[in-house]
């Protein structure tokens, strides 16, 4: 099954919400919902965790109730969560879209001689190769 999410817990063999933590995490999702950041959002909450793993706890789907997890949360407030993460995301440049890869030629180029050293030492070997690097 993996990491039990925050706000869940096994009893018994079978998952059950959490009270405690159940409820933060509904008070998560309504906060960062009405415009508050990840980060205080968390705060209000009671989450005392780092600002990737409640970004974690706010993009988990299990909390939509799937299978062996109850819900915690509604598929409308979960939607307008990943909708302002999403919209967030491309105001601060984190869209995950495809960054064109920038190249540039440094003007020198290098070779090496080739190595007569005969040792089955890796380091004495990569050490007389780095000796012989020539700039072209």
């Amino acid at each position: 099954m993996g990491i039990m999410p925050y706000g869940y817990a096994v009893e018994d063999g079978m998952v059950h919400i959490d009270g405690e933590p159940a409820a933060k995490v509904r008070k998560l999702f309504l906060l960062y919902a009405e415009g508050m950041s990840i980060e205080k959002a968390a705060r209000e909450a009671g989450i005392d965790k780092t600002h990737s793993a409640v970004g974690n706890i706010l993009s988990c789907r299990k909390y939509l109730g799937d299978g062996a997890f109850p819900q915690i949360v509604d598929e409308a407030l979960f939607e307008r969560v990943r909708l302002r993460r999403e919209r967030r995301g491309r105001e601060l440049g984190r869209d995950k879209v495809e960054k064109k890869e920038v190249s540039f030629r440094i003007g020198k180029r290098f070779a090496f001689n080739g190595v007569a050293l005969e040792t089955d030492d890796p380091l004495r070997r990569a050490q007389a190769i780095y000796e012989t690097i020539v700039e072209v």
